[in-house]
């Protein structure tokens, strides 16, 4: 399973919740940086070394994640109590 997040561009983008390592608000910013956030955006920073930058806020993304989380869980809660003993 993945989470759902928004591009700047309005383009929903596909990523591995595993894969976050970081996910840090730009509010403060005046200007862009070439390859960085513009103000008010969200950098996400992937195990990888990839950054995006995306629409969703930080809370959201983490709620996201929370969510997926609890699914693996519930699946592997379900396979268990459905395993021969």
């Amino acid at each position: 399973m993945m989470i759902t997040l928004r591009r700047l561009n309005g383009q929903e983008v596909l990523v591995n919740a595993d894969l976050i390592e970081t996910v840090e608000r730009h509010g403060d910013q005046r200007r862009a940086v070439a390859g960085e956030a513009s103000r008010g955006d969200t950098v996400v920073a992937l195990t990888t070394g990839n950054r995006m930058v995306v629409q969703d806020q930080p809370d959201a993304i983490r709620e996201k994640v929370l969510e997926y989380r609890s699914q693996i869980q519930a699946e592997a809660d379900r396979r268990r109590a459905a395993a021969p003993r």
